[in-house]
């Protein structure tokens, strides 16, 4: 799933020059610090296969080992100073599929030396397999549609869980505010004028599943913020996600008319949002929106980290 829609990605590694003639099995016991600096032993010599490839991917096998070796702390602490000494960037997900590789290719190690007659590698290979599985979800790249009409918090919703998963949110408002600053006076308040003009938002959408497929075949997932009150817009961020070997989410928010009503006036009061939605805009959403039977409704008429918490434990698969 990571190969298949991360080409970019890949490409631009090695457009970089992160590709290089590495160790190919760094562990922490090859390692041997002496008085004029550490020395690494045991490089794959007899495979040129084995030994190139990206330098993350040597980076992550120490760190893999660390980890086995219960020094999860060292692991990210090494990472980090990799980052930093290298002057090297890259993506979370990057790290994780790097390390979650090395953990089963460890394991597979294990699992042949069990069935060569060494029954303590059983317990090695668990380990590993373990480590390899959490890397692999926390590597998830992700596509998490977060909608409803107006007022029922989806945008609070978004900025959350895009926190809470290391994403990138893509709102609907801020790019309605990027593609046409200038807001035509008194078109908020009514659905089809200004810029809720259908081919304007029509305009918004697409710049929204452009920036969103950009990111995710970079390694990056993201949270996309709009209504989603269309099924056909819904379609085409699924045949996005199904195009970068993404897995789509669908997240509408919910909470009684009254409340978002509230909200709405409270939010205009305050100016301190993009939106520019109306109780009548609200209203006018409300009552034309289609069905949508594939999302998971999150009710926010509960504080939002209760929210937040359950949205999460809908993408896990809780």
């Amino acid at each position: 799933e990571y190969l298949n829609g991360r080409k970019a990605l890949f490409d631009e590694r090695i457009s970089n020059g992160r590709a290089c003639d590495g160790h190919g099995d760094i562990q922490a016991e090859d390692i041997f610090c002496l008085d004029d600096g550490p020395r690494l032993l045991d490089c794959l010599e007899f495979s040129d296969t084995f030994r190139f490839g990206d330098v993350l991917n040597d980076v992550a096998f120490l760190a893999m080992d660390l980890e086995r070796l219960g020094h999860r702390d060292l692991a990210e602490l090494f990472l980090g100073f990799y980052r930093e000494f290298a002057g090297e960037s890259w993506h979370r997900s990057l790290e994780h599929h790097y390390v979650a590789y090395r953990a089963h290719v460890r394991a597979k190690v294990a699992c042949i030396r069990h069935d060569q007659g060494d029954p303590q590698a059983a317990e090695l290979a668990r380990r590993l397999n373990f480590i390899a599985l959490e890397h692999l979800e926390a590597g998830r790249v992700r596509c998490v549609l977060v909608g409803g009409t107006p007022g029922t918090g989806k945008t609070s919703v978004s900025r959350e869980l895009a926190q809470r998963l290391g994403a990138v949110v893509i709102s609907s408002d801020t790019l309605r505010d990027e593609l046409q600053p200038e807001r035509t006076q008194g078109a908020n308040d009514e659905i089809g004028a200004g810029r809720y003009e259908p081919s304007f938002i029509e305009a918004v959408y697409d710049e929204m599943l452009h920036q969103a497929e950009l990111l995710v075949s970079r390694g990056e997932s993201v949270v996309l913020d709009a209504s989603w009150l269309d099924p056909t817009r819904r379609a085409r961020a699924l045949e996005l996600g199904a195009r970068t070997s993404t897995p789509v989410y669908e997240l509408r928010c919910t909470c009684p008319e009254a409340m978002a009503t509230e909200r709405i006036i409270r939010r205009n009061a305050a100016g301190s949002d993009a939106s520019e939605a109306t109780p009548a805009i609200e209203q006018a959403l409300r009552a034309g929106a289609a069905p949508w039977l594939s999302a998971f409704n999150l009710d926010t008429a509960a504080p939002l980290g209760e929210v937040v918490s359950v949205a999460e434990k809908f993408l896990a698969g809780d």
